[in-house]
């Protein structure tokens, strides 16, 4: 299929082109290229690197294969430029990567680059990537906050964690539980070997909760869902265990909130969080809209970094 047609389908789909700049991802990225003295703006597609969202490397124009990842990690770009032939797509939720850190095992770094060699590589093989970030977020049909609303059975009642542009979360209500009715369901949900709980984690009965898609660590907004009367905050990320001193300064208010909250607090990782969405939704909405085209998945080694 052709990848101007290919391209054009998603960007009206997700309306890529109807909002602004990315507000996470126009700050990032120049952040990690700039650190590391990479002209981005030279080597990926003008618009990208003005919106950042949609096409970031123009390939050949014939695609055979799209290639889904949540995120471009140097395991899973190796996988894809070992298999990858020309032409192919890449698609990813991030334009780059992160390390969020894990809750068993320490601190991540934040976000990272892609290597350069890597982007040679798609270069030189005439790969295409294409990345969706806020607008996959916001979309309540296809996205990482519909396919955690539509796995967890919630019946949406508004939206919720706005970043200035658009939703990354919601707030529901799902079939009431306890707080150990949900860790099991999460596990099974996410296929994740453990979570990351804080907050309140007893027999009392959850039904309200605020479902937040990857990264979120924000006071104000756990103030907010508690306000509103949430049983659960649910995302990817509530802590900040990244080894920089914003991580460290902005860990230590999540801290002083969760000591005193009242609601139960439940983490699954940024990347299982939004990768669900890769198997619940974009496979067949892939499938669905291009039917001559072959649909791979590409999961990560680990979902916490």
């Amino acid at each position: 299929m052709q990848r101007s047609l290919i391209t054009e389908s998603l960007e009206n789909f997700f309306l890529t082109k109807t909002f602004p700049k990315d507000p996470q991802m126009g700050q990032f990225v120049p952040m990690v290229y700039e650190k590391i003295g990479f002209n981005y703006k030279k080597v990926f597609e003008p618009d990208f690197s003005e919106r950042f969202d949609g096409l970031m490397l123009k390939g050949s124009d014939e695609v055979e294969n799209i290639y889904g990842a949540v995120f471009p990690t140097p395991d899973v770009i190796d996988a894809f430029l070992k298999v990858a032939q020309k032409g192919d797509m890449f698609f990813s939720h991030h334009p780059i990567y992160i390390e969020n850190g894990d809750p068993q095992k320490g601190l991540g770094r934040g976000w990272l680059p892609l290597a350069t060699e890597q982007i040679q590589a798609f270069r030189k093989n005439e790969l295409s990537y294409f990345s969706c970030h806020s607008p996959m977020d916001y979309h309540l049909r296809v996205g990482t906050r519909a396919a955690m609303m539509d796995s967890l059975e919630c019946l949406f009642l508004d939206h919720f964690f706005n970043d200035g542009t658009g939703p990354h979360g919601l707030i529901g209500v799902i079939p009431t539980c306890n707080a150990r009715e949900l860790s099991e369901k999460l596990l099974q949900i996410f296929n994740i070997p453990y979570l990351d709980l804080a907050g309140v984690h007893d027999n009392r009965p959850i039904s309200k909760v605020a479902i937040i898609a990857g990264g979120a660590d924000n006071v104000e907004y756990m103030e907010k869902a508690q306000r509103m009367g949430v049983d659960a905050y649910i995302c990817g990320e509530f802590n900040s265990r990244f080894d920089t001193p914003w991580g460290v300064e902005n860990q230590k208010k999540v801290n002083g909130f969760l000591e005193t909250t009242s609601m139960a607090f439940f983490g699954v990782s940024h990347a299982a969080c939004e990768y669900l969405t890769f198997r619940t939704q974009l496979r067949t909405f892939f499938e669905y809209s291009f039917p001559n085209v072959h649909v791979h998945l590409l999961e990560q080694e680990r979902w916490w970094l």
